[in-house]
């Protein structure tokens, strides 16, 4: 990956949903309709948006592991225009 692509999401809970019989299940909501006050319980398909991951999710980061995830990104780019 030479371009990456970042959004802020909000850890929103786990098994939030009530057909959810999977307990590793996290929710994750788009950061914009977080800071709206919009929860899942009210959230609709045209006011936030939400991603479902497993514990192994491998594409969501903290800050800091987002940052050594970037600084490789950019050695990766240095080395490809060489």
């Amino acid at each position: 990956m030479l371009i990456p692509i970042m959004e802020a999401w909000v850890f929103a809970g786990r098994k939030l949903d009530r057909n959810d019989e999977e307990e590793n299940h996290l929710y994750f909501q788009d950061v914009g309709s977080y800071r709206e006050g919009i929860r899942y319980d009210s959230a609709t398909d045209e006011n936030s948006c939400f991603q479902i991951a497993t514990e192994n999710v491998k594409h969501i980061f903290d800050y800091e592991h987002a940052l050594d995830l970037l600084l490789m990104c950019s050695l990766r780019r240095k080395k490809a225009s060489c």
